[in-house]
């Protein structure tokens, strides 16, 4: 089952679960003796070996690895994202600019795949990498009123 956790006031079990207070954090309840997975990108790699019939990455080495390197390139985005959610307007200039920058790359990748998604057809592992980011995004509107929006048609 699921259980959503408040950042900013983490239970003190979680820890036991994940030594580092991180999430998202999965639970092998029948895989004995086993720790806790943590990390998004790790927790999908180890559901992608192990339900294979449902895969998340491309099959294809050079595509599995090209949607990996994409991944650890939207980490640009997901630091300029927290230095505006964490800094304000302060930080919102050149942070505005990364965020930009790293979305015109994943639009122009997305346009030469003719897919729908990353994934084709379907999503795949860099559509549910990103995805919750893009999500996140619309809160710019509100901490910096007139200063950043997406276009709804992109």
């Amino acid at each position: 089952h699921t259980i959503y956790i408040n950042l900013t006031e983490k239970p003190e079990w979680l820890t036991e679960v994940s030594p580092l207070g991180k999430v998202p954090a999965l639970q092998l309840p029948k895989e004995e003796n086993s720790p806790a997975l943590i990390e998004s990108l790790i927790i999908a790699e180890y559901l992608d070996e192990k339900y294979p019939e449902v895969p998340l990455f491309p099959k294809d080495p050079l595509k599995k690895a090209q949607d990996k390197i994409l991944i650890e390139r939207f980490s640009s985005v997901v630091g300029a994202l927290y230095k505006v959610f964490l800094g304000g307007t302060e930080a919102a200039p050149d942070a505005l600019a990364e965020i930009s920058k790293g979305f015109e790359i994943f639009e122009k990748e997305l346009s030469s795949r003719s897919t729908p998604y990353f994934g084709g057809d379907k999503p795949g592992i860099l559509d549910y990498m990103i995805w919750p980011w893009f999500e996140r995004t619309e809160m710019l509107k509100y901490l910096l009123p007139g200063k950043f929006e997406l276009d709804k048609e992109r």
